[in-house]
């Protein structure tokens, strides 16, 4: 009978540290857990904040966009008058040294 509670004691002993040592094991997963919940949040959130700063960066690209598309817009078209206005200056020339 006392080999028999003896026994039991060791089985007890054994249990008592084995549930000790995965209570150990539940705690660092816990806070292992938050850690990682942490980081995900934080990564979670630079990204909306680079996600916000590139939305910027699209108006402000395609704002620069078209006004230097306006600008080569009038660019072309302000050649083109003072292509034509360089034609009718050598046209009148040229008349003038036919007349003589």
């Amino acid at each position: 009978m006392q080999h028999m509670v003896k026994q039991m004691e060791q089985q007890l002993n054994f249990l008592s540290k084995e549930r000790d040592e995965l209570m150990e094991k539940l705690a660092a997963e816990r806070v292992l857990s938050q850690h990682a919940q942490v980081f995900v949040d934080n990564q979670a959130s630079k990204a909306q904040g680079l996600e916000e700063i590139l939305k910027e960066e699209r108006k402000l690209f395609t704002k620069d966009l078209r006004r230097l598309q306006a600008e080569v817009e009038t660019a072309k078209e302000a050649h083109r008058v003072e292509v034509l206005a360089y034609r009718r200056a050598l046209s009148v020339e040229e008349s003038k040294v036919r007349n003589y």
